[in-house]
């Protein structure tokens, strides 16, 4: 049995940032591939290749037009998945070259990249993450979301974060504390720049009293748009959860938010 998970929902003023993970991010696993040369850290280069032909190179219904594509697109892709740090690094530069609409020829970066650094061994990690790429999000007009001709510029998003995370123990109760910046920038369907600041806390342990279990959440989402027409808003989420366990395999949870 649950209930409805309690939201709240208030304005706040803070002024915009931007901090720039995708550096950190690239700059971490880099020295890590340079710094620790063991099987464990992968590094291989990318080339993808197509051809294309289209019936409607505008994606307009007034407009129908055919035409040929020709896409190259070099990267590097960078994986550590043992040891400190760990992460998974992507880029690629995407060409696409048209056969006779040559002012819709583009090269833009794509690039996605995670990982976590443990500073402080099974206690304090560092996360950071980082996106850029493009694609329409707006299911009424332009290209579906997976065509490979939703490339248009000013659809092009880039995502950044980074934020510490603690892991530790409180008796027999495991806790988690995290924090994360984000910065959003971009895209003509999005609220423009964005700048997210999430904390989460979370402490747990479904097997206190065997039979029963408990878990305890707070979360607190704050984003401001640097577009003043938007107003900041901060969300706010608290939960306890009762355990009920029937058997290893079978547990009910009552959840009150």
């Amino acid at each position: 049995m649950a209930t409805a998970i309690g939201r709240v929902m208030k304005p706040h003023k803070r002024s915009a940032g931007s901090r720039p993970a995708l550096c950190v991010l690239a700059a971490v696993l880099g020295a890590a591939g340079a710094a620790h040369a063991q099987s464990t850290t992968r590094i291989a280069p990318m080339l993808d290749t197509r051809l294309m032909w289209t019936d409607n190179v505008a994606a307009d219904d007034r407009d129908k037009r055919s035409d040929w594509v020709l896409e190259v697109s070099p990267g590097v892709s960078m994986l550590r998945d043992s040891g400190r740090l760990k992460g998974r690094f992507n880029a690629q530069v995407r060409n696409y070259a048209y056969a006779k609409e040559s002012e819709r020829n583009t090269t833009y970066v794509s690039l996605f990249g995670r990982g976590e650094f443990e500073a402080v061994e099974k206690f304090l990690f560092l996360e950071a993450d980082a996106r850029i790429s493009r694609g329409d999000t707006s299911a009424l007009r332009g290209r579906a979301g997976g065509d490979a001709l939703n490339n248009d510029k000013s659809n092009e998003t880039r995502i950044w974060s980074i934020g510490p995370r603690l892991k530790f123990n409180l008796g027999s109760a495991d806790g988690l504390m995290r924090y994360q910046s984000r910065h959003v920038s971009g895209g003509r369907n999005t609220f423009g720049d964005q700048q997210i600041d999430r904390w989460e806390a979370r402490l747990s342990d479904p097997g206190a009293f065997r039979l029963l279990g408990w878990q305890a959440d707070y979360e607190r989402t704050d984003t401001d748009y640097q577009d003043r027409r938007y107003r900041a808003l901060s969300e706010e989420i608290a939960r306890a959860t009762l355990f009920i366990n029937l058997s290893p395999q079978f547990r009910l949870r009552a959840i009150a938010g």
